[in-house]
């Protein structure tokens, strides 16, 4: 590769490299990306077996994919917005978790999720309680964090933002420490985002020029993936 042809080389194709590589390739900048795997995606693509079972990698919903959200927003700024269909999951339990003796649905709802809690460890609702008001505080003012965050930016943020100053880089382990929560109640983690999760279904259109073009699976080989803005080279 001529490194003399691009202006921009983006080393990997996960989620973050390739939103990176089509915003520059979107504002004109000639953008080739490098990728060890033979699929672009990174955790976001999935693996098969006997042509039956099929597992995913890491990304098996998205959150905050409502109209507003962050992950709208992202391809909204690249013209994708319209061409992409978001099915949502059962906002009523997206997640549900089995344990010997108990299974816990996850809604999308805050306000039902601390009740199914306090309804399933009604020994631990003060901690359910604390718990569940961070959580939310953290969920609502992370909003507020604009990266990078200069030093200047720290006072503000401590009256903005203190919940997510204190436990936004924290783990759920600390937290549950700190408010005392049970070991049994501790595996029934709190929803991922304020709206319920969805899967994606993809609506390409056919006069849409390549590089516009969305699709709800990474190209499975190099030729299919030539077809797809900006260029990816295998490693």
């Amino acid at each position: 590769m001529d490194s003399s042809n691009w202006d921009v080389v983006v080393v990997g194709s996960g989620l973050g490299g390739l939103t990176a590589a089509a915003y520059l390739a979107a504002l004109g900048r000639r953008v080739a990306v490098l990728e060890q795997h033979y699929v672009a995606g990174g955790n976001a693509h999935v693996f098969r077996r006997m042509k039956k079972f099929e597992f995913d990698v890491g990304v098996h919903y998205v959150g905050d994919c409502g109209p507003n959200g962050g992950v709208t927003q992202a391809f909204r700024g690249l013209g994708l917005d319209t061409k992409i269909e978001w099915v949502e999951l059962d906002p009523d339990g997206f997640d549900t978790l089995i344990f010997p003796g108990l299974t816990f649905k996850v809604p999308a709802s805050w306000d039902l999720y601390r009740e199914r809690l306090v309804a399933a460890f009604p020994d631990d609702e003060s901690a359910i309680h604390s718990c569940i008001d961070i959580l939310q505080a953290v969920n609502q003012q992370q909003g507020k964090i604009k990266l990078p965050v200069d030093q200047a930016d720290l006072p503000r943020l401590m009256q903005e933002a203190p919940a997510f100053l204190q436990w936004g880089m924290r783990t759920l382990g600390d937290l549950f420490e700190a408010c005392g929560v049970g070991q049994r109640l501790a595996p029934s983690s709190p929803p991922s985002a304020a709206t319920t999760p969805r899967r994606l279904r993809a609506r390409p259109s056919p006069s849409t020029p390549a590089c516009s073009t969305a699709t709800s699976r990474a190209p499975t080989t190099r030729a299919e993936a030539g077809r797809y803005c900006p260029r990816t080279w295998w490693m």
